[in-house]
């Protein structure tokens, strides 16, 4: 029996009480489980039996870290919560991205305790929406939505930022999440506003043209979301009128495009591949379910399974 669990962050602006997991076993889905109780807990990380999640109330916004379901520190402050976080065990260290307030911060992992250790504002414009640590790259990445730019910071060894590198995309873009393929020295982002795929390669500091990732380009009430790159497969969930996951594979040339797959149920947030990669679960937001495809050796998604789940916006292997 092929057995892998799986946690799924979510909004609690209805019925859904905090965080859940799900195993997958016999090419089905098993039950949502209650493991956490917090308030929009819409992303996560986690190491080991420690989860960190963002936090929101109705006044209070910030992090938490859990063991074993249980809460054992936070830091939180006024105003909404962050839209990212991440962790990097080797630096010991939890990332934020706030797109409300335009601004990263960084935390120390001491023990069972947090603290707070930096805090950069990116402007007026900023709509950060994403930060995590590449040990390869020995760089902290950054996606900047409102700017639509992808910042590059060097970490010291008092673990602070400095910016190093602006990669600047296109006006409206969007740029929301990205993944890093070191061996191509390449970025590939998603953009949310443009509906596109952008490839960067860092080594020669060159800039793809980018790919469309909807069949009808000009389609309204359109968003891309996630991204994840397993191999030479490229994955990107599309949310609106066409929802969607697209599948490109990689080239020397950049990507080509390969299939879509419908993603059986409306706004998928967010998605996630098993770590073997013989899974991939989407999480559709407006429609409270998550959708189990089994990836074949091609990239090719096939259905297997679905299951309700309330307000998924995060899945994490």
């Amino acid at each position: 029996m092929i057995f892998v669990d799986f946690l799924v962050g979510t909004y609690t602006k209805h019925n859904s009480l905090g965080i859940y997991r799900l195993s997958v076993a016999n090419d089905q889905l098993g039950d949502a489980e209650l493991v956490v109780k917090s308030s929009s807990p819409s992303y996560l990380a986690r190491h080991e039996d420690l989860i960190f999640s963002t936090y929101s109330d109705s006044t209070m916004g910030g992090i938490r870290m859990f063991r074993q379901g249980k809460l054992i520190a936070e830091s939180l402050s006024y105003g909404k919560g962050p839209s990212h976080i991440s962790y990097s065990h080797a630096l010991k260290m939890v990332f934020t991205a706030n797109y409300s307030k335009g601004e990263l911060r960084t935390y120390l992992v001491k023990g069972d305790f947090l603290e707070l250790h930096e805090v950069m504002p990116l402007g007026e414009k900023s709509h950060a929406h994403q930060i995590f640590y590449h040990a390869k790259l020995n760089r902290v990445l950054v996606c900047d939505l409102g700017l639509d730019q992808i910042l590059l910071f060097k970490i010291n060894r008092k673990r602070h930022l400095s910016l190093d590198l602006i990669v600047q995309l296109p006006t409206k873009s969007g740029p929301r999440h990205l993944v890093v393929c070191h061996k191509e020295h390449r970025i590939y982002c998603v953009a949310e506003l443009s509906n596109q795929v952008f490839v960067y390669n860092y080594k020669n500091r060159y800039l793809y043209e980018p790919y469309s990732t909807i069949s009808d380009e000009v389609a309204l009430d359109q968003q891309a979301s996630a991204i994840r790159l397993y191999g030479d497969d490229l994955y990107v969930s599309n949310r609106g009128n066409e929802n969607s996951i697209a599948h490109f594979k990689t080239t020397k040339d950049g990507l080509s495009y390969v299939n879509s797959y419908d993603t059986l149920g409306k706004h998928p947030r967010d998605f996630n591949l098993s770590p073997n990669g013989n899974y991939l679960v989407v999480g559709n937001l407006e429609s409270d379910n998550l959708v189990l495809f089994r990836r074949l050796s091609n990239g090719a998604l096939e259905f297997l399974d679905q299951k309700d789940c309330l307000e998924p916006t995060a899945i994490l292997f």
